[in-house]
């Protein structure tokens, strides 16, 4: 690598810090730790999915059938995105397959990973409707069963210890 210093010979010791000066354009620098990257990652794309059904409910006051699959969709993929978190939670003892459940709703540890995992839920969780393109029926999870589990998932991110702003969580050391 050729620099200001006139040639390609090797960096000594005493170069690195004139070097550094005329490579860089702050006194910051920014260390990654690949397991706190990962951490951090995951971190925010459970806020950004969260924030992303918020801001889809925020838009409406009410819900047309093609709503209700998108919000099913935007809230699946929040679930998704915490339940490794959940999981790994109940593996370490934090919490229990218990605090999963929302025994109002008589939804429980199982009817969350089954949403998770796309697989069929209990039929009274679901209504049909006449989609609003294409003017064909359509069976969608009930409005009111997306935002449960949003809730109850929120919840258990707080639970956890997830409750911070994203703007406090930190990657990477400054030195």
């Amino acid at each position: 690598m050729a620099h200001d210093r006139g040639g390609d010979e090797p960096l000594t010791e005493p170069d690195i810090p004139e070097l550094i000066d005329n490579e860089t354009d702050s006194d910051t620098f920014v260390l990654v730790d690949p397991g706190d990257y990962a951490e951090t990652s995951k971190v925010r794309a459970i806020f950004d999915a969260e924030r992303n059904v918020k801001k889809f409910v925020a838009k409406r006051g009410t819900f047309t059938i093609n709503d209700e699959a998108q919000l099913a969709n935007l809230v699946r993929t929040f679930c998704v995105e915490m339940w490794p978190v959940i999981v790994d939670s109940i593996d370490a003892g934090i919490i229990t397959e218990k605090d999963v459940d929302i025994q109002s709703k008589n939804l429980y540890y199982d009817d969350l990973r089954k949403f998770v995992q796309l697989e069929k839920l209990p039929e009274p969780l679901y209504h049909s409707g006449r989609a609003e393109w294409g003017g064909s029926e359509v069976t969608v999870l009930d409005v009111s069963t997306s935002l449960t589990f949003f809730n109850h998932v929120s919840m258990l991110k707080q639970k956890l210890g997830l409750g911070m702003s994203i703007d406090r969580i930190k990657s990477a050391a400054e030195v």
